[in-house]
């Protein structure tokens, strides 16, 4: 009985060790011997699960019958070790080379790359490296499918129009959301009075940037709900590390810019020859008749404007880590005269990104940016800019006075024609231009670990931007005659978020991983702006308004705006391969009325990673994920005050204050919808010889935010409601392929984007049963089943060879000599049908050589200042073309330009004339480095580069560039160059130094 009763207990003893957990402890870390926080780490097939403290080490439970864990970290590989038997188990991570395991940054958090399954682009440090761009998102131009790129000019600090997936909106904004580290910030560009809008984000330094997220379908930018439809560009900036020894980063680069194209004009005979045939031709005064054209003089006035221009940055950075700190610290000073004289820019930046452990469970990232931009302008982009009048000022007149100066004087042809005293050298070193921009960014993060898998934060940041224009025109030049004027303009922008979330991982273990972010988000706007002008100086020199004898004018302005939201998202993945995202925003706005004032604005997206099935096993196939999303997202970027009743009190009548209606009260305007489904997939064949991704969108717009005209009797003629539906669909792709390994290496990376868009619903103003019509620019149509930006022109016939007579095409086709209003028809569009990039990049040793080139095709460009000042066979006197000289005569019947007639339209009408194919294929940069291994005692890695940008552009149009744009980014008729400075030509060269 007793043995009975010992073989009893012996045998609960038993089942009761076999039952007991076991504990695993240990530590994790990296090729380096650096520990690795936050390392996941659960038991494979059960619920059990940890991560990793600020020391890399971990503790677990291992449940009865469990013995392999599973160490997982993004950017890293994936490791699952047998712990059988162990009570200790230390363990390496290696990077992922696969690139499956490259975090991307998603809107409120970050995700593996392999488990993504919204649409979303990416490049990291690389893509600004050795690029010589003073606002950075050029250097994104051509590099991400669907993401296109245009400036507004080659000025230094030229606003950048991006579009992304198409253009959506018609009245509304079209520029994407820009984020940085977390803050959304102010899209407000400086004021156009200078010639072009100004990039609000000049000040921020490319070299301080780690990685640029693109969000562009609904699942990836739903979480930002009212402001995702026109995309989301997320910008995250570089770091330290804890446990990291400091690291120290030198680079500087120097070299210098030129125009990458002048304008083709008339010297001064040849100019003095065409103008005496277009006298001739009208039976002008013999006496407006040069009396020997090939004697006069002649002046090359873009000679006079243009300079090799100087450019050199240099940078300094430091970053690294304790066990409790990291930190990075980056200054940057840029320096550049462009080639056009008088034209500079320099700009101070800094930033400070710190993070501190406060304890096991809490950590405070705080961040600082300041930056100040001080530019000097020319106002050089209208007729009345020096760069514009060089093209259309008297070519056969001697700009210098006897002492070799600039004449100031009046100019005057030898056919006694005035031209005034502002000559294109005099509006250029007599105006004076000033732009500062002073900027503040900053931004404080709070972390609490609540528990292993529940983690919140907190978020606050703060912008402060403000632009100072200054500007005065001397008493020579037109604005400025007969005793000099100046005006000054003063704005400031101030913009808060604040978010708080909570992190949960809810479920995690090799089956079943489960996820999710809750948050809210606060934004507020306010937008100052103040404007003084006078006149009367007594000297030139003298620029401040208080030197003015007479003030002119004066004004101010304020506004805001605030946003709150509400988010949420849930990521689940089975057996890590099916995969399902449900993101949702509730937004408000105050732009809209109390009765559409919240929108929600939810998104699903699923995934299947083929290549994770037992059938699925293909020989040569590593990694293939189809994807597929359908969200819903808004666009609230109109007036802060659109949906009210509003009044200007700016008018006077006799003298006594008053007021005039300025728009009418809507309460049921509401968001842009914007209902984007997206098809996808993403693939690794060969070792990841070759990987990359395919896409195809449909991206509907619907209840437009639409100026819609109204019967003026109130004195408003427009009230922006919600009428119309746009729609843009396409194909995107991006291919990369190692070609070479080994000593050798070829590397190609290309991308393309397809993009069809169109008008799918207008308003309905007549009721008759069809939408209707509306142009602007008088040209551009918009008009359902249609593209926006399409061109509504009549159609040029060339010339009759009997008597030098423009012709046209009726609507019947018939030929006649009048360009009538009537007469016009869709020619075309301005929306490029395809885009993209490639890179070819070779290495051999530590020899490096890279080309990347851009394109655009499928758009026509309307060229505003042929038709209107230099190439309209002299319908004004203005210096003209040298294809000019092509004109009619009677010895010259067969040609397409017009017979040279001294102020007559003869062809000069806005017609297809003045429409060109805008197709272009441009090598942005090319680079060639070598890099230096292990200097010195402190391993120093030094790399020295050549560098090259617009070396090279392919293409049919005739003016100088076809990559600029003349009209404001949220303008949808755009489509048009008018003396936009053409981008630089720029050749640098510099070294960068790690130690």
């Amino acid at each position: 009985m007793k043995k009975s009763i010992a073989s009893l207990l012996s045998l609960l003893l038993l089942a009761n060790c076999l039952n007991a957990q076991t504990k695993v402890a240990g530590s994790i870390r990296n090729s380096l011997n650096e520990p690795l926080p936050g390392v996941s780490v659960h038991v494979r097939n059960a619920p059990a699960g940890t991560v990793t403290n600020s020391a890399g080490q971990y503790s677990i439970e291992m449940p009865p019958g469990r013995d392999v864990l599973i160490f997982k970290l993004l950017g890293y590989s994936i490791q699952e070790i047998d712990v059988a038997g162990s009570s200790s188990v230390d363990v390496v991570l290696q990077e992922s080379t696969s690139g499956l395991d490259e975090v991307l940054v998603v809107g409120f958090g970050e995700q593996s790359k392999r488990r993504v399954t919204g649409a979303i682009s990416s490049v990291n440090e690389e893509a600004f490296e050795n690029v010589s761009v003073p606002v950075f998102q050029r250097a994104l131009q051509g590099q991400m499918p669907g993401v296109v790129l245009t400036n507004a000019s080659g000025g230094l600090d030229a606003e950048s129009i991006i579009r992304i997936r198409g253009t959506g909106s018609i009245s509304a904004g079209n520029q994407p959301l820009i984020v940085v580290d977390g803050l959304i910030l102010s899209d407000r560009p400086g004021s156009w009075t200078m010639g072009y809008p100004t990039n609000p984000f000049v000040g921020i330094n490319a070299n301080d940037i780690a990685s640029v997220e693109v969000l562009k379908d609904a699942a990836a930018a739903a979480i930002y709900g009212s402001r995702g439809s026109n995309g989301v560009i997320l910008v995250t900036t570089k770091t330290g590390a804890y446990h990291r020894r400091p690291k120290v980063n030198i680079g500087y680069y120097a070299g210098f810019s030129e125009i990458t194209k002048r304008y083709d004009l008339l010297d001064g005979p040849e100019y003095a020859a065409l103008f005496n045939a277009a006298v001739v031709s009208v039976g002008g005064d013999s006496s407006w008749l040069y009396s020997s054209p090939a004697t006069e003089p002649s002046t090359d006035w873009q000679d006079l404007l243009l300079r090799k221009g100087f450019v050199q940055e240099s940078n300094i950075s430091v970053s690294g880590g304790t066990p409790t700190t990291k930190y990075y610290v980056g200054a940057t000073f840029r320096d550049e005269d462009a080639y056009l004289r008088t034209i500079g820019l320099k700009r101070y930046s800094l930033r400070a990104n710190f993070g501190q452990r406060l304890g096991e469970k809490v950590s405070l990232d705080l961040s600082f940016n300041p930056s100040r931009v001080v530019d000097q302008r020319a106002g050089n982009q209208f007729k009345g800019s020096a760069f514009g009048r060089a093209t259309w000022f008297a070519p056969n007149v001697n700009p210098f006075d006897e002492n070799g100066h600039i004449t100031r004087d009046e100019i005057v042809t030898s056919n006694g024609r005035e031209w005034g005293t502002a000559n294109p050298v005099v509006v250029l070193e007599d105006q004076w231009m000033l732009l500062t921009t002073s900027k503040m960014l900053t931004n404080a993060n709070l972390s609490w670990a609540i528990l292993p898998k529940l983690r919140f934060r907190s978020d606050f940041g703060v912008e402060f931007n403000q632009e100072v224009e200054s500007r005065k025109f001397g008493e020579a030049t037109d604005f400025g005659y007969p005793d000099g004027w100046a005006d000054e303009l003063n704005q400031q922008v101030f913009n808060y978020n604040w978010s708080n979330q909570l992190d949960w991982s809810i479920y995690q273990n090799h089956a079943h991983e489960m996820a999710a972010t809750f948050g809210m988000q606060l934004a507020r706007e306010s937008f100052h702006g103040s404007y003084a002008e006078a006149s009367g100086f007594p000297d030139d020199r003298f620029t401040s308004l208080g030197y003015a004898a007479r003030g002119k004018d004066a004004n101010s302005w304020t506004t805001e705006s605030a946003f709150v939201g509400w988010f949420a998202r849930v990521n689940y993945e089975i057996k890590s391969k099916y995969l399902l995202d449900f993101t949702a925003r509730y937004d408000g706005s105050s732009r809209f009325g109390s009765e559409n004032r919240y929108g929600f604005f939810p998104a699903l997206a699923a995934g299947w990673i083929l290549s994770e099935e037992p059938f699925f096993k293909i020989k040569g196939i590593d990694f293939l994920k189809l994807r597929s999303s359908i969200g819903l997202t808004g666009n609230a970027d109109i007036g802060d005050f659109t949906y009210r009743s509003s009044v200007n009190y700016g008018p006077e009548y006799l003298e006594r204050p008053g007021f005039i209606i300025q728009s009418l009260e809507n309460e049921s305007l509401t968001w842009e919808k914007n209902l984007q489904w997206d098809a996808g997939m993403d693939f690794g064949f060969w070792k990841n010889r070759l990987h990359g991704s395919f896409d195809f969108f449909i991206k509907d717009t619907r209840d437009l935010l639409l100026g819609v005209p109204v019967p003026a009797t109130n004195g408003v003629s427009f009230l922006t409601q919600n009428v119309g539906r746009v729609r843009n669909q396409g194909f995107e792709f991006l291919l990369a392929a190692d070609v070479l390994r080994g000593n050798f290496q070829w590397t190609i990376q290309v991308n393309g984007a397809t993009l069809k868009n169109e008008i799918l619903k207008l308003a309905d103003n007549d009721r008759n049963g069809a939408d209707d019509d509306f142009v602007t620019n008088s040209r551009m149509l918009y008009r359902t089943g249609q593209s926006i930006g399409s061109f509504f022109l009549v159609e040029y016939a060339g010339v009759n060879p009997a008597n030098g007579d423009a012709l046209f095409y009726n609507l019947m086709d018939s030929i006649v000599t009048t360009a009538s209003a009537s007469s016009r028809k869709i020619v075309g569009k301005a929306i490029p049908s395809f885009t993209g990039g490639f890179t070819n990049t070779f290495r051999f040793k530590n020899f490096d050589l890279s080309a990347f080139f851009h394109f655009k095709t499928g758009h026509k460009i309307y060229v505003e200042h042929d038709q209107l000042y230099i190439g309209h066979n002299m319908a004004s006197n203005n210096n003209q073309l040298k294809s000019q000289l092509n004109a009619w005569t009677e010895a010259n019947p067969i040609t397409d330009v017009p017979q040279a007639r001294l102020g007559s339209t003869n062809g000069s009408q806005p017609s297809t004339r003045y429409l060109e194919e805008g197709s272009f294929l441009r090598l942005n940069h090319l680079t060639f480095g070598h890099t230096f291994n292990k200097l010195g005692r402190w391993e120093t890695a030094l790399r020295v580069f050549a560098a090259a940008q617009n070396l090279l552009t392919i293409t049919g149009f005739s003016s100088p560039d076809p990559d600029v744009e003349f009209y404001p980014p949220d303008d949808s008729g755009q489509g048009a160059v008018r003396y936009n400075l053409p981008a630089a030509r720029t050749y640098t060269f510099g070294f960068d130094m790690n130690f």
